[in-house]
Protein backbone atom coordinates (compact mmCIF):
# COMPACT_ATOMS: atom_id res chain seq x y z
CA UNK A 1 0.00 0.00 0.00
CA UNK A 2 1.31 2.99 -1.15
CA UNK A 3 1.24 6.26 0.97
CA UNK A 4 0.71 9.65 -0.91
CA UNK A 5 3.63 12.37 -0.22
CA UNK A 6 1.53 15.32 -0.07
CA UNK A 7 -0.42 13.31 2.97
CA UNK A 8 2.59 12.81 4.90
CA UNK A 9 3.65 16.37 4.37
CA UNK A 10 0.49 17.68 5.95
CA UNK A 11 0.32 15.29 8.60
CA UNK A 12 4.42 16.00 9.35
CA UNK A 13 3.70 19.99 8.93
CA UNK A 14 0.34 19.73 11.30
CA UNK A 15 2.66 17.91 14.29
CA UNK A 16 4.90 20.70 13.43
CA UNK A 17 2.72 23.71 14.12
CA UNK A 18 0.94 21.89 17.15
CA UNK A 19 3.88 21.40 18.43
CA UNK A 20 5.61 25.00 18.09
CA UNK A 21 1.96 25.92 19.49
CA UNK A 22 2.50 23.97 22.69
CA UNK A 23 6.24 24.97 22.96
CA UNK A 24 6.77 29.25 22.58
CA UNK A 25 5.15 31.39 25.39
CA UNK A 26 5.92 35.01 24.46
CA UNK A 27 7.49 35.19 27.88
CA UNK A 28 9.74 33.24 30.59
CA UNK A 29 8.05 30.19 31.85
CA UNK A 30 8.75 32.27 35.63
CA UNK A 31 6.74 35.24 34.19
CA UNK A 32 3.87 33.63 33.17
CA UNK A 33 0.76 32.20 34.72
CA UNK A 34 -2.74 29.92 34.08
CA UNK A 35 -5.38 31.96 32.49
CA UNK A 36 -7.44 29.22 31.57
CA UNK A 37 -10.37 29.83 33.56
CA UNK A 38 -10.54 33.77 31.93
CA UNK A 39 -13.31 34.80 29.48
CA UNK A 40 -12.83 34.77 25.94
CA UNK A 41 -14.24 37.58 23.82
CA UNK A 42 -15.44 36.94 20.16
CA UNK A 43 -11.88 39.04 19.16
CA UNK A 44 -9.60 35.94 20.88
CA UNK A 45 -8.96 38.10 24.02
CA UNK A 46 -8.93 36.33 27.31
CA UNK A 47 -9.72 38.66 30.35
CA UNK A 48 -8.51 37.16 33.63
CA UNK A 49 -8.29 38.67 36.88
CA UNK A 50 -9.36 42.38 35.51
CA UNK A 51 -6.52 41.69 33.03
CA UNK A 52 -6.97 41.58 29.23
CA UNK A 53 -4.77 39.16 27.14
CA UNK A 54 -4.56 39.74 23.54
CA UNK A 55 -3.99 36.41 21.58
CA UNK A 56 0.29 37.20 21.21
CA UNK A 57 0.50 37.50 25.15
CA UNK A 58 -1.07 33.85 25.73
CA UNK A 59 -0.29 30.56 24.36
CA UNK A 60 -1.86 26.93 24.83
CA UNK A 61 0.70 24.92 26.63
CA UNK A 62 1.04 20.94 27.61
CA UNK A 63 4.18 21.08 30.02
CA UNK A 64 4.66 22.48 33.12
CA UNK A 65 7.16 22.99 36.07
CA UNK A 66 7.37 22.07 39.70
CA UNK A 67 9.20 24.63 41.62
CA UNK A 68 10.19 26.48 38.97
CA UNK A 69 12.84 23.71 38.11
CA UNK A 70 11.36 20.23 37.04
CA UNK A 71 9.35 20.20 33.67
CA UNK A 72 6.40 17.85 33.19
CA UNK A 73 3.72 17.29 30.72
CA UNK A 74 0.20 17.93 31.46
CA UNK A 75 -3.09 18.26 29.49
CA UNK A 76 -3.12 21.55 27.82
CA UNK A 77 -3.94 25.07 29.24
CA UNK A 78 -3.57 28.41 28.32
CA UNK A 79 -0.79 30.83 29.72
CA UNK A 80 -0.34 34.08 29.80
CA UNK A 81 1.92 36.81 29.95
CA UNK A 82 1.42 39.37 32.64
CA UNK A 83 4.56 41.57 32.13
CA UNK A 84 3.81 42.22 28.59
CA UNK A 85 0.33 43.74 29.40
CA UNK A 86 1.35 45.70 32.62
CA UNK A 87 3.66 46.35 35.39
CA UNK A 88 5.02 43.10 37.19
CA UNK A 89 4.80 42.43 41.05
CA UNK A 90 5.78 39.04 41.99
CA UNK A 91 4.46 37.66 45.38
CA UNK A 92 6.03 34.64 47.34
CA UNK A 93 3.30 33.11 48.47
CA UNK A 94 0.53 31.73 46.30
CA UNK A 95 -2.73 33.38 45.58
CA UNK A 96 -5.08 33.58 48.34
CA UNK A 97 -2.45 33.10 51.18
CA UNK A 98 -0.29 35.06 52.84
CA UNK A 99 3.28 34.97 54.61
CA UNK A 100 2.72 34.75 58.58
CA UNK A 101 5.53 33.22 60.45
CA UNK A 102 7.67 32.28 57.18
CA UNK A 103 4.78 30.03 56.19
CA UNK A 104 2.03 30.47 53.79
CA UNK A 105 -1.05 30.26 55.10
CA UNK A 106 -4.72 30.97 54.14
CA UNK A 107 -6.74 33.86 54.57
CA UNK A 108 -10.16 35.44 54.29
CA UNK A 109 -8.86 38.59 54.37
CA UNK A 110 -8.85 41.22 51.25
CA UNK A 111 -4.94 41.35 50.24
CA UNK A 112 -3.34 44.85 50.23
CA UNK A 113 -0.19 45.78 49.01
CA UNK A 114 0.29 49.37 50.09
CA UNK A 115 3.94 50.67 48.98
CA UNK A 116 6.04 53.90 48.19
CA UNK A 117 5.58 54.76 44.03
CA UNK A 118 7.66 57.26 42.03
CA UNK A 119 7.65 58.22 38.73
CA UNK A 120 11.52 59.49 38.91
CA UNK A 121 10.59 62.27 38.26
CA UNK A 122 12.27 66.16 38.31
CA UNK A 123 10.72 66.11 41.74
CA UNK A 124 10.84 62.91 42.74
CA UNK A 125 7.39 62.19 43.87
CA UNK A 126 6.25 59.34 46.16
CA UNK A 127 2.89 58.30 45.93
CA UNK A 128 1.46 55.42 48.02
CA UNK A 129 -1.00 53.25 46.10
CA UNK A 130 -2.39 50.10 46.79
CA UNK A 131 -1.29 47.41 43.93
CA UNK A 132 -4.26 45.38 44.04
CA UNK A 133 -6.53 48.46 43.17
CA UNK A 134 -4.05 49.89 40.60
CA UNK A 135 -4.80 48.41 37.11
CA UNK A 136 -1.18 49.56 36.14
CA UNK A 137 -0.09 46.59 38.11
CA UNK A 138 -0.42 42.71 37.83
CA UNK A 139 0.66 39.86 39.65
CA UNK A 140 3.36 37.11 40.03
CA UNK A 141 3.01 34.19 42.82
CA UNK A 142 5.94 31.59 43.87
CA UNK A 143 8.84 32.03 44.05
CA UNK A 144 11.66 31.30 41.52
CA UNK A 145 14.40 31.40 43.61
CA UNK A 146 15.64 30.15 47.24
CA UNK A 147 17.58 33.85 47.96
CA UNK A 148 15.06 36.12 48.73
CA UNK A 149 14.19 38.03 51.62
CA UNK A 150 11.86 40.14 53.90
CA UNK A 151 12.79 44.32 54.02
CA UNK A 152 11.41 44.51 57.29
CA UNK A 153 14.13 46.74 58.97
CA UNK A 154 13.29 50.32 60.42
CA UNK A 155 15.71 52.11 57.94
CA UNK A 156 14.54 49.94 54.76
CA UNK A 157 12.60 53.00 52.66
CA UNK A 158 12.30 52.19 49.23
CA UNK A 159 9.67 52.44 46.23
CA UNK A 160 8.47 50.66 43.34
CA UNK A 161 9.39 52.68 39.84
CA UNK A 162 7.02 53.25 37.17
CA UNK A 163 9.50 53.68 34.59
CA UNK A 164 9.27 50.81 32.11
CA UNK A 165 7.61 47.71 31.24
CA UNK A 166 8.22 45.75 34.44
CA UNK A 167 8.54 47.15 38.28
CA UNK A 168 11.50 48.05 39.65
CA UNK A 169 11.80 47.14 42.78
CA UNK A 170 13.15 48.53 46.46
CA UNK A 171 10.78 47.61 49.52
CA UNK A 172 7.43 47.76 51.41
CA UNK A 173 7.11 51.25 52.98
CA UNK A 174 3.55 50.17 54.80
CA UNK A 175 2.60 47.18 56.42
CA UNK A 176 -0.63 45.96 57.14
CA UNK A 177 -2.09 43.38 59.55
CA UNK A 178 -1.00 40.41 58.06
CA UNK A 179 2.46 40.22 56.27
CA UNK A 180 2.66 40.21 52.98
CA UNK A 181 6.14 39.55 51.15
CA UNK A 182 7.01 41.06 47.83
CA UNK A 183 10.01 38.72 46.89
CA UNK A 184 13.01 40.38 45.86
CA UNK A 185 16.03 38.66 44.00
CA UNK A 186 19.12 40.62 44.25
CA UNK A 187 22.36 38.53 44.00
CA UNK A 188 25.63 41.00 44.57
CA UNK A 189 28.90 38.66 43.79
CA UNK A 190 30.76 41.19 45.52
CA UNK A 191 33.67 38.61 44.65
CA UNK A 192 33.80 39.51 41.00
CA UNK A 193 35.07 43.06 41.22
CA UNK A 194 37.06 42.34 44.15
CA UNK A 195 39.34 39.53 42.13
CA UNK A 196 39.59 42.06 39.70
CA UNK A 197 40.42 44.59 41.28
CA UNK A 198 43.23 42.01 43.11
CA UNK A 199 44.36 41.23 39.77
CA UNK A 200 45.19 44.72 38.90
CA UNK A 201 48.50 45.12 40.95
CA UNK A 202 50.16 42.06 39.49
CA UNK A 203 49.06 43.19 35.86
CA UNK A 204 50.99 46.64 36.72
CA UNK A 205 54.25 44.53 37.99
CA UNK A 206 54.55 42.59 34.61
CA UNK A 207 54.11 45.76 32.68
CA UNK A 208 56.89 47.18 34.96
CA UNK A 209 59.32 44.59 34.62
CA UNK A 210 59.26 44.27 30.69
CA UNK A 211 59.74 48.41 31.16
CA UNK A 212 62.31 48.31 33.15
CA UNK A 213 64.41 44.85 31.66
CA UNK A 214 65.46 46.30 28.35
CA UNK A 215 66.22 42.77 27.23
CA UNK A 216 62.48 41.91 27.41
CA UNK A 217 61.46 45.18 25.49
CA UNK A 218 61.35 43.45 21.88
CA UNK A 219 58.81 42.71 19.65
CA UNK A 220 56.85 40.13 21.81
CA UNK A 221 57.73 41.68 25.52
CA UNK A 222 56.28 45.51 23.87
CA UNK A 223 52.98 43.72 22.66
CA UNK A 224 52.64 41.79 25.86
CA UNK A 225 53.52 45.47 27.98
CA UNK A 226 50.19 46.68 25.99
CA UNK A 227 48.07 43.60 26.32
CA UNK A 228 48.48 43.57 30.00
CA UNK A 229 48.31 47.52 30.42
CA UNK A 230 44.84 47.10 28.65
CA UNK A 231 43.55 44.48 30.81
CA UNK A 232 44.95 46.55 34.32
CA UNK A 233 42.73 49.11 33.03
CA UNK A 234 39.62 47.50 31.72
CA UNK A 235 39.29 45.69 34.92
CA UNK A 236 39.95 48.40 37.04
CA UNK A 237 36.78 50.65 35.22
CA UNK A 238 34.66 47.86 34.87
CA UNK A 239 35.53 46.75 38.90
CA UNK A 240 34.19 50.11 39.44
CA UNK A 241 30.96 49.53 37.69
CA UNK A 242 30.34 46.56 39.16
CA UNK A 243 30.40 47.77 42.56
CA UNK A 244 27.67 50.51 42.00
CA UNK A 245 29.88 53.73 41.91
CA UNK A 246 28.46 55.53 38.93
CA UNK A 247 24.58 55.79 38.56
CA UNK A 248 22.95 53.67 36.02
CA UNK A 249 21.70 57.38 33.59
CA UNK A 250 24.79 59.48 34.80
CA UNK A 251 27.54 61.02 32.27
CA UNK A 252 30.19 58.85 34.26
CA UNK A 253 28.25 55.51 33.79
CA UNK A 254 28.18 55.86 29.95
CA UNK A 255 31.85 57.07 30.07
CA UNK A 256 32.48 54.01 31.93
CA UNK A 257 30.96 51.97 29.65
CA UNK A 258 32.76 53.33 26.64
CA UNK A 259 36.07 52.71 28.26
CA UNK A 260 35.38 49.16 29.37
CA UNK A 261 34.44 48.41 26.16
CA UNK A 262 37.94 50.68 24.52
CA UNK A 263 40.24 48.83 26.87
CA UNK A 264 39.11 45.49 26.21
CA UNK A 265 39.36 45.55 22.55
CA UNK A 266 42.81 46.97 22.72
CA UNK A 267 43.42 44.25 25.23
CA UNK A 268 42.05 41.63 22.79
CA UNK A 269 43.94 43.57 19.98
CA UNK A 270 47.48 42.64 21.21
CA UNK A 271 46.75 39.52 22.09
CA UNK A 272 46.30 39.30 18.64
CA UNK A 273 49.47 40.72 17.60
CA UNK A 274 51.32 37.96 20.21
CA UNK A 275 49.85 35.18 18.58
CA UNK A 276 50.97 36.45 15.24
CA UNK A 277 54.24 36.87 16.70
CA UNK A 278 54.27 33.56 18.12
CA UNK A 279 53.02 31.66 14.99
CA UNK A 280 55.38 33.78 13.02
CA UNK A 281 58.63 32.82 15.12
CA UNK A 282 57.78 29.19 15.24
CA UNK A 283 56.31 28.76 11.73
Amino acid sequence: MKINAKYVCALLALFSVKHISCDSLPCDFIDSINITDGMRDVLGNIVHNNILYKPKYYRTIDYDYEDFSTKKFVNEYIRGCPCAVRLCVRMCCPQGTVMYDYQCLPTVNKLEVLVNTTLFNVQRNFEVVDLTENSMYGFLYGKPCESVYELNRADDIWSFARVSEKVVSSGISKRVSELHVICRLFVFFFSIPAGMLLSVPFLLVTFFVYACIPELRNMHGKSLMCYVLGLAAGYTVLSLVQMGLFEGSSLHCKVSGYLVYFWFMVSFFWLNVMSFDIYWTFR
